[in-house]
């Protein structure tokens, strides 16, 4: 399960606080080859399975952005076509509001903020 926003991401990261760097978060940034994918809009678990039973494709994009205004979710059923290429350790800046990708972007450091803003559009 992979999405194009590194906010979507963050919203199931969980604190390691009895771990090595207690407060970090992680994200792994992967590189994945969707091939043929299978196109949602709704969740319909037996159309889905039935789809890619066929063997026609090789992931399914559910496209919340057109409907829910989120994100795009992207479903892969083989190991490899997942490359992880980096791992992000970050730590969460809390404004007044929830965190957002700037927030986010802001905890991860200078370096990350350009890439950070590349996966949010």
């Amino acid at each position: 399960y992979f999405a194009e926003s590194c906010t979507k991401g963050d919203e199931y990261a969980i604190a390691d606080e009895a771990g090595a760097l207690p407060g970090m978060f992680a994200l792994l940034l992967c590189r994945v080859a969707c091939g043929e994918m299978h196109y949602v809009r709704e969740p319909d678990v037996v159309a889905i399975e039935r789809a890619i039973a066929t063997g026609h494709y090789d992931s399914v994009l559910g496209d919340r952005e057109a409907v829910k205004d989120t994100y795009r979710e992207f479903v892969v059923y083989d190991e490899a076509q997942i490359y992880p290429e980096y791992l992000l350790l970050y730590r969460r800046h809390f404004t007044r509001r929830h965190p957002t990708s700037s927030s986010l972007a802001s905890s991860l450091g200078e370096g990350a903020r350009h890439f950070v803003r590349s996966l949010s559009h």
